[in-house]
């Protein structure tokens, strides 16, 4: 056994992650002062949690992520362990739509974490130049190392973290980029939040052709709410509901225009789909159609 005054990631002893339990210990005595529960109850009793929601400040995305049926919000479920997969490939559009993201959600007094894991502070805030200021709530960091990004957590107690990209996280025991080192990474993130209490958003990198997932379907059932970005041609992208625990959106995606040196402009549904029945409409008639 191994005992420590402050939390650990894994065990010094065994190497397994959340592995430690915390006790209240008599200095005098040196033992265990804390009385053990039992937390099994009739199910009856049980109440079901109000779900609190913060809103991203895009209201397609807030759509999105689901609306309480009692107040009608929309957005992030911000309750144990909320976590977010959103998946794209290189240049599609999700670190901007991220940041925006952060900028709206930390402007309405929450605390925010970015952990940016492939591209610097100084890039960052070059990119986040375009989207006007941030709230000294936001704050980032250029940490890759799973340990010490558990210990920044801790350090700053954020009600909502982002890992962008999850596929660069490093974890001692794994090849860097490896799919086993992609799941554990986000499984252990994943608990992390939820024992701590705060939402969690992943980044996943899938290559050019959009073919190899590169881990994102392995982890897919470990996350809450997963969604993908892809390119539409030009300046176009579609975000793409796959799985969503909190809440379902019809349509079950959200049109965005990415214009350089711009912030991501949300594309009213009644356009995106009037352009998309013209498409359709321009096809048949090459094809010869009615």
């Amino acid at each position: 056994m191994v005992r420590a005054r402050r939390w650990l990631g894994p065990c010094p002893s065994c190497g397994v992650y959340f592995d430690c339990v915390p006790k209240m210990i008599d200095e005098e005595t040196g033992e265990d002062t804390a009385q053990l529960g039992n937390d099994a109850v009739q199910f009856n009793q049980v109440k079901p949690v109000e779900l609190e929601r913060v809103s991203t400040g895009l209201p397609g995305f807030d759509r999105l992520l689901g609306e309480d049926r009692v107040s009608g919000t929309a957005g992030m479920a911000c309750i144990a362990g909320h976590t977010v997969q959103i998946a794209g490939e290189p240049g599609s559009g999700k670190t901007t739509l991220l940041l925006q993201c952060a900028q709206g959600m930390t402007r309405s007094r929450r605390t925010g974490l970015y952990i940016a894991t492939e591209e610097s502070k100084e890039q960052h805030a070059a990119r986040a130049e375009r989207l006007g200021r941030f709230s000294s709530r936001f704050i980032m960091s250029n940490e890759t190392d799973l340990d010490e990004i558990f210990f920044i957590i801790e350090k700053y107690s954020p009600e909502v973290v982002w890992v962008d990209s999850v596929n660069k996280v490093r974890l001692k025991e794994y090849k860097p980029g490896s799919k086993a080192a992609l799941a554990v990474a986000a499984e252990d993130l994943y608990k992390f939040a939820y024992k701590k209490g705060f939402g969690l958003w992943l980044v996943l990198q899938v290559d050019k052709s959009g073919t190899d997932f590169v881990g994102p379907k392995e982890i897919e059932h470990t996350v809450d709410t997963s969604l993908f970005m892809e390119k539409r041609g030009g300046i176009r992208r579609r975000l793409l509901v796959e799985k969503n625990r909190y809440g379902t959106a019809d349509p079950a995606w959200q049109d965005y225009d990415l214009v350089k040196d711009a912030p991501l402009e949300e594309v009213p549904l009644e356009t995106a789909a009037d352009e998309q029945m013209e498409r359709q409409s321009d096809g048949r008639s090459a094809a010869g159609g009615p």
